[in-house]
């Protein structure tokens, strides 16, 4: 008795909630019961201290239907579906599973919501047909209470499917058979088989894109759900279903807008640029390197990462250039740059680019459209639509810009440091600033090496061997490739080498040094046949002053090193009693010959003679008369020679005479003659 004065005391009282519309508190109490219960996982043998190596069968329990839920239960004639309890890691009840080893799954635990009443529908009725119904007046507002609070969005069941690594919300296709319910199949768990047929149709997909996602109301879901079924033309109700705004909206405008970046593409164009030198500038540049974005609606960045050395100048969409940037940037997708580095750099910049743009598509390549229908292996229950091939995958696109270092060109100009002429024969290196040989050449008949195609940055020349008669130079020439100059003239001048010329002047008999005798060695910068003589009166030649020379105690006249070739070597001044010779010499200088110094005597000069390494020239006292290549005594028979001509002329004289007085008359005739032949002139 009292059993059943209990039973009719919670009829009572689930009738009186009901009535007042406090199925609500009984949800909210419900959901707490739910969240504050204990999970129970599968002991393994890391957390069970007492596994024994058996896993027991556990699950998570149902809710517990309180005395009030059961009454109506049992008044109803409604048996509550038994739970599986199980759920996945997002916390969705898992009801099935697909074909493939995917999963089917409520966000809410339908053996709970089978035994509530929310707004004016009996729970009886939410449990055949909890995510959508129509009895011909329902629409998707009746998921609020009659009082206009909305009170069921936090427990309007979401269906799932996830299946070959997609996620995606579900919608029920038929709705005159039951929800996906949490029964057990044939097999197990229901299993839901992808129909062979599918749903061609890219507006239901664009529907679903556009439609319900995770933290929209539960009515946007009961509203996308209609939608569908406008679409497809599933039930009696479409032209009721579309007196709702947002219904309209997503049938009339959505459904043919696709979802975002559908069959996105983006590249970088050219793929390849080679840089090139400009001279405005001066640095090297490539052009620009232009992204192309096609179906892009959720623009994204990417980065570029650059090497020491070079920079990138960004362009926006409107052409206008606002950064300058080295290291990395991160600009928008549609954002264009280009590279540019000085004129030394060289090596290529390359990368495969991955923005954060990506790409949506079908990921079902039999079915283009992306909606698919889901059919479970037990009757009375309603098929899915899903848009389970709508995948995504990332963009990219590469570049490559190959800088291979502006060049320019490099003279060398070789010139003799005294008379600036031209110099032939001269072997240069050409240097880098890390004393790497980079080249060698020798400079031609016009003095000059030239080098092309030297890709910016610092050399420098070197000597290696000099031209013949010239000294080595062994300063480095530095110089700068930079574009500045079309080409760097770069000149260096050489010493010619010099030999030394000194000799002793002596007494021809006694050998002793002559001190005070004045020695003028001339020059000439003539390039002609030399007079053999240095004459004041003739300018032509000899008039250059290279030096003039006393001799001092040791007779030693010293002219210093000479450069290679001829001078007049004149003695102007001589000692009192010795005669100065009447010849002069002609000096010889040729620093690379084994014989450094030439002396050839000219008119009657006394000739040079070497004495170990010293060269010598005598003097003769004023009673001797020197010749050319001797220093005997010639006077006597000079003064005899002298004597016997003029006694020759006077005897001469006298026979001349006395032929005139032996022949007068001879002589008149031939005076009268002379006087009448001078007349007829």
């Amino acid at each position: 008795m009292t059993h059943r004065f209990k039973q009719a005391s919670v009829l009572l009282m689930a009738l009186l909630m009901l009535f007042y519309g406090c199925g609500f508190k009984a949800e909210v109490l419900a959901n707490t019961a739910t969240e504050n219960s204990p999970e129970i996982t599968e002991p393994t043998a890391q957390t069970d201290p007492a596994f024994t190596g058996e896993i027991e069968d556990t699950k998570k329990k149902s809710p517990e239907l309180d005395p009030g839920e059961q009454a109506i239960l049992d008044a109803n004639g409604i048996t509550a579906t038994e739970d599986t309890g199980k759920m996945d890691a997002s916390g969705n009840y898992i009801l099935g599973e697909t074909a493939s080893g995917g999963t089917v799954t409520c966000s809410t635990s339908l053996r709970t919501l089978a035994s509530r009443s929310f707004g004016d529908e009996p729970c009886y009725k939410k449990f055949q047909r909890a995510a959508g119904w129509d009895d011909g007046v329902i629409y998707s507002s009746d998921f609020a209470s009659p009082d206009g609070s909305d009170i069921i969005t936090t427990t309007t069941p979401i269906l799932r499917i996830s299946d070959n690594g997609v996620d995606q919300i579900a919608y029920c296709a038929d709705p005159s058979l039951n929800i996906p319910s949490e029964v057990v199949g044939p097999n197990g768990l229901v299993t839901y088989n992808r129909e062979s047929w599918n749903v061609q149709s890219g507006r239901i997909r664009n529907v679903m894109w556009h439609g319900y996602h995770d933290g929209n109301s539960g009515e946007y879901y009961v509203q996308t759900w209609a939608a569908i079924r406008v679409i497809a033309g599933i039930g009696a109700y479409t032209d009721y279903y579309m007196t709702d705004p947002t219904v309209a909206n997503l049938v009339n405008t959505l459904s043919y807008q696709n979802p975002n970046n559908w069959d996105a593409s983006w590249s970088i164009v050219p793929e390849r640029e080679e840089a090139v030198w400009n001279a405005s500038t001066k640095r090297q540049e490539t052009g620009w390197f232009q992204t192309y974005c096609n179906n892009i609606a959720d623009h994204g960045t990417y980065t570029v990462t650059l090497p020491s050395g070079v920079h990138a100048l960004l362009r926006n969409t409107s052409g206008q250039v606002y950064s300058d940037v080295t290291d990395q940037f991160t600009i928008y997708d549609d954002d264009d740059f280009m590279l540019y580095a000085d004129g030394s750099y060289q090596g290529e910049v390359s990368a495969n680019i991955t923005p954060t743009t990506i790409k949506r598509h079908s990921s079902d390549a039999g079915n283009p459209d992306a909606c698919v229908i889901y059919a479970p292996d037990v009757p009375d229950t309603q098929r899915l639509f899903v848009s389970l091939a709508v995948g995504q995958s990332p963009l990219s696109s590469g570049f490559r810009a190959n800088f291979t270092g502006a060049t320019g060109d490099a003279q060398l100009q070789k010139t003799d440091n005294r008379t600036k002429e031209k110099l032939a024969g001269a072997t240069f290196g050409l240097y880098d600033m890390k004393d790497n040989l980079l080249k060698q050449g020798i400079t031609d008949e016009n003095g000059q090496w030239n080098v092309t195609d030297l890709v910016f940055g610092d050399y420098y020349f070197k000597e290696i061997a000099a031209p013949k008669g010239y000294e080595l130079n062994p300063a480095k020439l530095p110089f700068t490739v930079d574009g500045i100059r079309e080409v760097v003239t770069v000149v260096m001048a050489n010493e010619p080498k010099k030999g030394p010329f000194q000799f002793i002047k002596q007494d021809a008999e006694t050998r002793e040094p002559l001190k005070g005798v004045t020695f003028v060695l001339y020059g000439c910068d003539e390039k002609h046949p030399h007079n053999d003589l240095q004459d004041d009166k003739i300018k032509s030649c000899w008039q250059t002053i290279v030096g003039t020379r006393i001799s001092g105690t040791d007779g030693k006249i010293d002219f210093g090193n000479l450069y290679a070739g001829e001078y007049q070597l004149v003695e102007t001044k001589t000692v009192p009693g010795y005669a100065k010779p009447m010849g002069q010499w002609r000096v010889t200088i040729d620093p690379e010959a084994v014989e450094t110094v030439k002396i050839t005597a000219k008119g009657t000069a006394p000739a040079f003679v070497k004495d170990g390494n010293a060269l010598k020239v005598d003097n003769q006292k004023n009673d001797k008369l020197p010749f050319t290549g001797g220093n005997g005594d010639h006077r006597a028979a000079l003064m005899l020679a002298g004597m016997v001509f003029f006694l020759a002329a006077g005897i001469l004289a006298l026979i001349l005479k006395k032929r005139n007085l032996k022949n007068p008359k001879e002589s008149s005739e031939k005076i009268e003659r002379k006087e009448e032949n001078e007349s007829e002139k």
